[in-house]
């Protein structure tokens, strides 16, 4: 299946908002066009902005991340969650606790 990425905020470089859910926009920020992958998130920025996209915004008082800290944390939820995803759909037992992290 080939992902384009779409027109969103006026800004081509947005992940596009697909899946009518944020878990599979969160997926969505990693897709696939011609065969080459296209990552969506490059720096925290990119994962705040996509963030606020849906209206979540950092909590008041919320600790900091260190550079890059976000950017890393927001990847390897969405390898988490493709993970789970194929993990479910073979129908073998997920371990979902890595999503407390």
């Amino acid at each position: 299946m080939q992902i384009s990425p779409i027109k969103s905020d006026n800004n081509l470089n947005d992940a596009p908002m697909l899946g009518d859910h944020l878990a599979m926009d969160l997926l969505n920020t990693q897709a696939v066009d011609n065969g080459n992958t296209v990552e969506y998130w490059h720096s925290d920025n990119d994962v705040l902005h996509w963030l606020a996209r849906y209206d979540i915004t950092p909590a008041a008082g919320g600790g900091a991340f260190k550079p890059g800290e976000l950017l890393t944390q927001a990847k390897a939820l969405r390898l988490l969650a493709h993970r789970l995803i194929s993990e479910f759909r073979s129908g073998t037992v997920q371990d979902i606790s890595g999503l407390n992290e």
